[in-house]
């Protein structure tokens, strides 16, 4: 058995220490003997949809969520979607994709941020 795990943007969303949490996913399944690949994806990279089991996101501040919401806006959110809708897993949940992390563009007042489409939720500024 092997786990493949997509960092996703960890130069850019990764200030909860989320390396941290990436790591120790790794170790755990490899104290059960399941062989684990760990690859990071950042803006600029194709993202490739059939290589990951599950996709790993981590916080960030407004300046990288805008970055990141711009390359997930083309192609990297269209694999994105397909891998997931193909039976990969995305961690952590359930704010991955809904808040303003994975939100397309930041919100503000009166805005609705519907994200990147992939849990069909949305976030709304009141």
């Amino acid at each position: 058995m092997d786990l493949r795990i997509a960092h996703l943007y960890p130069d850019l969303m990764s200030i909860y220490g989320d390396r941290g949490n990436v790591l120790t996913l790794a170790q755990r399944a490899r104290w059960r003997d399941i062989a684990v690949e760990v690859r990071a994806f950042t803006v600029g990279q194709d993202f490739d949809a059939d290589w990951p089991d599950v996709w790993f996101f981590g916080g960030g501040q407004d300046q990288g969520q805008d970055i990141v919401g711009a390359d997930l806006a083309g192609p990297n959110g269209e694999a994105l979607r397909t891998s997931l809708a193909n039976g990969a897993m995305a961690r952590p949940r359930p704010w991955i994709f809904t808040v303003r992390d994975m939100a397309c563009r930041r919100p503000s007042a009166s805005t609705t941020v519907t994200g990147c489409g992939v849990q069909g939720t949305m976030t709304e500024a009141r």
